[in-house]
């Protein structure tokens, strides 16, 4: 709970700060604890930008020299002043549920994008027992304070009612994930493919292969041992191109530990915008993450490696949906390499469109401009 007193703290502190006045045209965005200008909030900012409504954007960010774009102003998170902006600003709209912020009070609004599609891991209330004391005092307290949540399924719709100790008067907003809208607009795509590319020195000739793990609750970095040679090897013979391979660690995960000086292997960690990766990737590798489930919006080939299964759903139980999931799943580098091998194209498209007819989708390219149509209504 040290945690949650040092928060409560903060809050007790500066709790003065909400004797001032609102300013009904501040709307106060955060990202991951202030990771930097992305996900969701990233996408709905844009668009507010868009609509030149004359707003007053704060961005909350750990590293000042994050980029964000001009109509925006950056404030450390976790600062005095960042409580200051929590807290006499109209609007919030934030991904996760335990960021460092005030009590909210009673004429604000509160949107929560959340940060995940449908049916990988279980979350929230289905793994009560497995969260910390601290998480839960905070994440019931903002599904009690949420006036609204982004849903990008009905999978996700009945996750959330079901539990996120959401109150009565929630509105769940089935408008799909504003961080998907560019998966639907092709010159978008085209372009953001090459820009990565460039940046990258890969050629469009080129396959090009995103390795997208998710973290491990116990730190471990054991499952990230993907035989890179024979996976290359195998994409090469199957496809008769090049390869080269972008890795991607999750935020959570300490990267340090992958040493490389394979020119085909590409470390794109720190890159801001997972979702310009996808556009330039042909093929996603990945395990127990959502990732998987934006990059089949664009009908590209995804396989799942999971050396550390049993391991894993021991301590991170998933959801029953997982087994339903079309995306070819492997348990060992072996597996891996014959499921390359013997990819049927017409085969998989054929799963991946009985998955989607059965867990009816909302993203249709407009989402961000729907939470941003949302949230001017609110002021």
């Amino acid at each position: 709970m040290k945690k949650y007193y040092k928060l409560l703290l903060k809050r007790l502190m500066f709790y003065p700060f909400s004797w001032l006045p609102l300013n009904k045209r501040k709307l106060v965005f955060d990202n991951f604890g202030g990771r930097g200008y992305g996900d969701n909030p990233k996408y709905i900012a844009d668009e507010l930008l868009k609509q030149d409504k004359n707003l007053d954007i704060v961005w909350l960010t750990k590293d000042m020299n994050t980029s964000v774009p001009d109509g925006v102003r950056k404030v450390r998170y976790g600062s005095w002043r960042a409580f200051l902006e929590w807290s006499t600003a109209k609007i919030w709209v934030d991904n996760i549920r335990n960021s460092d912020r005030p009590w909210k009070r009673k004429k604000q609004i509160y949107l929560q994008t959340w940060h995940g599609s449908d049916g990988v891991k279980l979350v929230e209330k289905d793994v009560e027992s497995t969260l910390s004391k601290s998480y839960l005092v905070m994440a019931k307290y903002d599904g009690r304070i949420s006036d609204g949540i982004i849903s990008s399924c009905q999978l996700q719709t009945e996750q959330f009612k079901k539990s996120f100790w959401l109150d009565d008067n929630v509105e769940i907003l089935e408008y799909g994930l504003p961080r998907n809208d560019d998966f639907f607009y092709s010159e978008k795509i085209s372009h953001t493919n090459q820009i990565v590319r460039a940046r990258y020195n890969i050629s469009l000739d080129e396959l090009v292969v995103l390795y997208m793990p998710t973290f491990r609750d116990n730190g471990s970095t054991k499952a990230y041992n993907l035989d890179y040679d024979k996976v290359i090897s195998s994409f090469q013979k199957f496809y008769n191109k090049e390869v080269r391979v972008l890795i991607r660690f999750h935020p959570n995960v300490d990267n340090t530990f992958f040493k490389n000086d394979d020119e085909r292997l590409i470390n794109v960690t720190d890159y801001p915008d997972p979702q310009d990766l996808m556009f330039a990737a042909d093929i996603m590798i990945s395990d127990y993450s959502s990732a998987p489930i934006d990059f089949m919006l664009l009908n590209r080939t995804i396989f799942l490696y999971m050396p550390d299964y049993e391991e894993y759903t021991k301590l991170r139980p998933l959801n029953p949906n997982f087994n339903n999931l079309p995306f070819i799943k492997c348990y060992t580098n072996l597996e891996l390499v014959e499921q390359i091998s013997r990819f049927s194209k017409m085969d998989y498209h054929e799963c991946i469109d009985d998955y989607k007819l059965k867990n009816r989708r909302f993203d249709d390219g407009d989402a961000a401009r729907k939470c941003a149509e949302w949230i001017v209504n609110q002021l």
